[in-house]
């Protein structure tokens, strides 16, 4: 827990326990679902794994996390966020919106946004649809595709075989649209985005990678 600021006030008690640099993104990754160790430390690039050790550790005495033991076959660890740490979503989409401002122009690799999303599959793999489809994005120029089935999505370099959809934004309009709550029908009429195929399509795709919760939000602001 971050050092205490020794003052009677709400703000500074919330910092003493989600001050520290990496606490957030652990919080961010967790509210797609639980973890484990593994796959938090791919989630997180830069962390080093004693780092992370110690974060969950502090976040874990504070009760903002949970550590869990999954029967078998699984029969692995994971960590969780307890009904605290995920009273924290409303925080982190307000402070995202908020960092949209400091975003650069220029976006990640294409390797980087590959590894991305794979980090993310596995939670995305918990909400495919009972069919099989296909999907294209175009992240700053920079072709992936994407391959859902039944319980699995692959993510890949390149373009897939007969996408139902193609959506082509710049990456930081994929964050707005992924994580900070933006439907596909507010970028296109922004100029944000642009969509070749079904749009409903589109918004299936955004959905397998969206946190939970957003996705009613994002169909009422779709409609509004």
């Amino acid at each position: 827990m971050s050092k205490e600021y020794e003052q009677y006030c709400p703000m500074a008690l919330g910092l003493e326990r989600i001050g520290e640099r990496w606490t957030l993104l652990i919080v961010r990754d967790l509210m797609f679902g639980a973890m484990r160790y593994s796959d938090l430390k791919t989630a997180i690039p830069g962390i080093a794994t004693n780092m992370l050790a110690n974060r969950l550790s502090e976040m874990q005495n504070a009760g903002i996390i949970a550590k869990r033991e999954l029967p078998p076959p699984a029969a692995s660890t994971v960590y969780e966020l307890t009904e605290l740490g995920r009273g924290l979503a409303p925080v982190l989409l307000e402070l995202g919106k908020w960092g949209m401002k400091f975003l650069p122009e220029q976006g990640i690799d294409d390797l980087d946004m590959v590894e991305a999303l794979r980090a993310r599959a596995a939670f995305a793999a918990q909400r495919t649809p009972p069919f099989d489809e296909s999907y294209e994005l175009v992240v700053d120029g920079r072709v992936i595709g994407l391959d859902v089935t039944p319980g699995n999505v692959a993510v890949s370099p390149g373009a897939p075989e007969d996408p139902v959809v193609t959506l082509t934004v710049a990456s930081s309009t994929l964050i707005e649209l992924m994580l900070l709550g933006k439907s596909v029908v507010e970028a296109e009429a922004e100029g944000k985005a642009e969509v070749q195929g079904d749009p409903a399509a589109a918004e299936r795709l955004l959905d397998l990678f969206r946190p939970p919760g957003t996705e009613a939000a994002v169909a009422l602001a779709a409609i509004s």
